[in-house]
């Protein structure tokens, strides 16, 4: 009786925490998002669009990161089947830690807040770091 109790007690937790991640991922925002009362024109609308200033949205910088956590996991998940060589390693991981760098230091130097124009450029060199990762996956 206990071991299907907790048999049953780890597959509900097995299954509950991917769908409640993939949740909070759809609908994470910020408090001033939902703080209509505080805006310019005394309470917009949830569904208006923001005004623009030229600045990607706040949590561009966090998706950038996370994305790069997501190459650094491939690049390891990779080596580990031997689908890539050290020196490959080597070199992605380079690239992964100039395209971190980059976003950081461009972020520092808005206030946190990454220009439109950054966003843009670091997510191309993410897109190509992620391509390079499969393309060196492929050759072994």
């Amino acid at each position: 009786m206990r071991s299907m109790a907790f048999k049953a007690a780890l597959a509900a937790i097995l299954i509950a925490t991917p769908l409640a991640t993939a949740f909070a991922k759809e609908h994470h925002g910020t408090m001033r998002e939902f703080s209509f009362q505080s805006s310019p024109s005394g309470g917009d609308r949830p569904d208006s669009p923001a005004p623009s200033y030229g600045y990607a949205p706040g949590g561009q910088l966090r998706a950038i990161l996370d994305d790069l956590q997501g190459d650094d996991a491939r690049i390891m998940n990779d080596r580990r089947a031997r689908l890539i060589t050290p020196s490959e390693v080597r070199s992605l991981r380079g690239e992964e830690a100039m395209i971190r760098r980059t976003a950081a230091r461009d972020a520092a130097r808005d206030g946190s807040k990454l220009p439109a124009a950054a966003y843009d450029q670091l997510m191309a060199e993410v897109d190509g770091l992620d391509l390079q990762i499969d393309r060196d996956a492929a050759l072994h």
